[in-house]
């Protein structure tokens, strides 16, 4: 049997190192990862203090898609794209009127459909729930349509428009 030459056995060395820091540099990227999503999620700007109804009051607009919410917690949406729970649109639009409502959840303060009467809607069940995370921390504020996995940092953005 021969020996292992010096370079032979530092090789091994980094080997075995590197199989024993593996789970280590492992965890150091996932946290790496989840810390890159916070600071780049579209979220990151949820509000603080919840804003009164008139402050939130307007028409916001994304695209085709227009959203209008009135001090009463009424709304009206026209043309609102459609999504599945896994973030693929659907060929359906949302188009109605209904209640809304604010509440707080891990992504922020959501605002939501309290009424679930949508109008006209052609779509099938499996869609997701359309609510909106509130962002800004002061008026004018935004609201975001978050897509299929809060994680993606899949959705709409939706801007104020002038009164």
């Amino acid at each position: 049997m021969s020996s292992l030459t010096k370079r032979q056995a530092w090789g091994v060395a980094i080997v075995a190192i590197l199989v024993l820091l593996s789970p280590v540099f492992l965890i150091a990227f996932l946290m790496a990862d989840n810390f890159l999503r916070a600071l780049f999620s579209p979220t990151r700007d949820a509000v603080v203090v919840e804003p009164t109804r008139n402050a939130l009051a307007g028409t916001y607009v994304s695209l085709a898609a227009t959203l209008t919410l009135r001090a009463d917690q009424t709304f009206e949406v026209t043309n609102l794209p459609s999504f599945d729970m896994e973030g693929e649109r659907q060929s359906c639009e949302w188009n109605g009127v209904g209640r809304w409502t604010l509440h707080r959840s891990s992504l922020g303060l959501l605002l939501t459909d309290s009424s679930r009467a949508h109008g006209k809607i052609n779509c099938s069940e499996g869609t997701q729930d359309n609510s909106f995370v509130v962002l800004g921390q002061q008026p004018p504020y935004k609201l975001y349509l978050v897509i299929g996995d809060p994680d993606s940092g899949e959705g709409l953005d939706f801007v104020r428009t002038a009164r």
